[in-house]
């Protein structure tokens, strides 16, 4: 009872700062990507005062308590504080290992020691729990969508996994692919598209926020994240398990830019260069296959493309030409 009068009166506040906050999250996620040497004084502002107010004041209505002391310092939720998996996430992955087997072309680049980026491309099918196999032995953290996973029945398993939730956005799709894809699933899979048409685009830009200092604070613990920066795949033919890199299958989607802004937070933070792994799914002759690539920074791209996309374009080199979609023109030439 003591809680409803301090809730509501939060509410009320954020009610009142909605607009101005609004325009601070827009204006952080355009200058934190555009300008790599701007006013960093503006940037922590708005990830550590909006944030902390606005995703503190979430959790105090929601749930009628503040967020913990640890988890305002660590920049982490609670199932994600501790270095290991817990018990029933190590038996998902010993399961994992023993029913998917993927083919893992390029293993050595991953990097022996220190924190890396994994961006791959998003065909659905059995991508995840190939990427998953294809890095067992790293402490990797996947990136999953918050309303079709997190806020469903296997948001359970996705915390004891230790994955990463981030709000979908379906920004880059037409009107006709939007309604496409919400037809597109069982009664819960169309109520979490909906629900992610529906989001409230300031609410959007906190969970963005705060999916950015959860990563940060995960690679600058030393391990590593995984991603897939097209976003929502929308490949929902009657046979497109079965058509992974195949002509019939998805080709490659211009990516959205928020690996950028982890990438160039935890620059910002360290004062290093993040190591971005390029990975890519695809079946050859049926059997799942993950394609790893030379690891890159920042300090690689020598194009006139953002990271986001030079990164993108070395995901497609790893990719038949009729996959890589809109980086097909964008993949240097081939040597031979």
């Amino acid at each position: 009872e003591s809680l409803a009068p301090k809730a509501a009166e939060l509410a009320v506040a954020a009610k009142r700062t909605k607009s101005l906050l609004n325009l601070f999250l827009r204006f952080f996620l355009n200058i934190s990507v555009k300008n790599t040497s701007g006013n960093r004084g503006i940037f922590d502002f708005v990830l550590d005062k909006t944030l902390i107010f606005c995703y503190t004041g979430e959790k105090f209505i929601k749930k009628g308590q503040k967020m913990t002391t640890k988890e305002l310092k660590t920049n982490l939720p609670e199932y994600l504080q501790k270095p290991d998996k817990p018990a029933t996430g190590k038996l998902i992955m010993k399961l994992l290992e023993k029913f998917v087997k993927p083919e893992v072309n390029g293993g050595g680049y991953i990097p022996k020691e220190g924190p890396f980026l994994v961006v791959s491309n998003h065909f659905g099918g059995n991508d995840v729990p190939a990427i998953l196999m294809a890095f067992k032995d790293e402490k990797l953290h996947m990136t999953a969508g918050k309303h079709s996973n997190f806020d469903m029945p296997q948001g359970v398993l996705a915390r004891k996994l230790q994955m990463l939730g981030i709000d979908e956005s379906l920004g880059k799709l037409s009107p006709e692919e939007i309604a496409e894809t919400k037809k597109y699933g069982d009664k819960l899979r169309k109520k979490a598209i909906e629900n992610t048409v529906n989001q409230n685009p300031m609410v959007r830009g906190v969970h963005g926020a705060q999916y950015v200092r959860n990563s940060t604070a995960l690679l600058e613990r030393g391990d590593a994240v995984s991603i897939f920066p097209e976003g929502v795949h929308t490949d929902f033919a009657e046979d497109s398990r079965k058509a992974v890199g195949t002509k019939n299958k998805t080709e490659l989607r211009p990516a959205y830019r928020g690996m950028e802004l982890v990438v160039k937070n935890y620059q910002r933070k360290t004062g290093e260069n993040l190591k971005v792994l390029p990975a890519a799914y695809l079946e050859v002759d049926g059997k799942p296959t993950v394609n790893i690539g030379e690891p890159i920074t920042t300090e690689d791209n020598d194009t006139d493309m953002n990271f986001s996309d030079f990164a993108m374009t070395k995901v497609a080199e790893l990719l038949p030409e009729e996959n890589r979609g809109y980086y097909a023109d964008k993949v240097a030439p081939s040597e031979d």
